[in-house]
């Protein structure tokens, strides 16, 4: 997944197309909310610290089987802020 703004210089046809070729999706903010982006900003972070540093792959097969657990586990059994932590 590649999380971006809608600012100019992410919207070109080589990065499309460098996208498609890598089978990345995109993400992109809404258009006129200033809310959206540090939402996947920070829920990028937080998958970046839990997970990507902490581990090390042989392969991208192990890391889709190993980012699927974990991201089961983010949205299932992870305590949310916006749930009121659990309680």
């Amino acid at each position: 997944m590649f999380q971006t703004d809608r600012g100019g210089e992410f919207t070109n046809q080589l990065l499309d197309e460098t996208l498609a070729t890598s089978h990345i999706s995109r993400s992109l903010s809404m258009k006129a909310c200033t809310y959206d982006n540090p939402v996947g900003e920070a829920t990028f972070m937080i998958i970046k610290t839990e997970f990507v540093y902490q581990m090390t792959f042989d392969s991208l097969k192990q890391l889709m089987i190993e980012y699927r657990d974990y991201a089961n586990g983010f949205h299932k059994f992870r305590i949310h802020g916006t749930l009121g932590y659990g309680m």
